[in-house]
């Protein structure tokens, strides 16, 4: 786990502990950073925040110094919130019940239209949103899920650029995230 200290986007101070589960040497748990996070990704990543009985809480990803989005979980491993960032301001959040149930904030946003497919036996299968008429642009969360109703992939828009995947293997917790920065990846964890 690592602490660090951010102010006006710059990175002003930094600690790393080491887990008692990982490691055995008490005298080790507070390290210099250096020696387990590589210095190139400190600017670039997801950064994970654990309740105290280690459920997922939130997780941040941030692009070149800057907040690109972050996920927000309920106490039950559910989705809370899912928002996209753009300079610091919120651009596009969507919310969650405990129940995992959307909760329609807008119900007509206007320039906005979504597209549906579904599996035979009636369950999703992919979700897309699109600004303008013309349906062009694909802006906001874009779904794939497996026939049981779990999430396989979204993908974060703005205005029809990518700017985050994350892909989960059928049946695990672990996801492949992705972010992207003009169309191309400039990170993969």
């Amino acid at each position: 786990m690592s602490e660090v200290q951010y102010e006006n986007n710059e990175i002003v101070g930094q600690q790393c502990f080491q887990s008692s589960f990982m490691y055995s040497k008490p005298a080790e748990e507070l390290r210099d950073c250096s020696g387990i996070v590589d210095p190139r990704y400190i600017n670039r990543g997801v950064f994970r925040i654990y309740s105290p009985s280690k459920v997922l809480i939130k997780e941040t990803f941030i692009n070149d110094d800057e907040l690109l989005a972050q996920f927000e979980y309920h106490d039950n491993s559910e989705p809370s919130t899912i928002k996209l960032f753009r300079q610091g301001e919120i651009i596009f959040f969507k919310r969650w019940n405990p129940e995992g149930i959307e909760i329609i904030d807008d119900p007509d946003p206007s320039g906005l239209f979504s597209s549906w497919d579904y599996y035979l036996n009636g369950n999703v299968k992919y979700k897309v949103t699109y600004m303008g008429i013309e349906k062009k642009e694909k802006h906001g969360i874009e779904w794939s899920y497996y026939n049981d109703r779990t999430w396989e992939k979204i993908n974060l828009f703005y205005r029809g650029e990518l700017k985050l995947s994350r892909k989960w293997t059928h049946g695990a917790s672990i996801s492949v995230d992705t972010l992207y920065q003009d169309g191309k990846k400039v990170y993969v964890n």
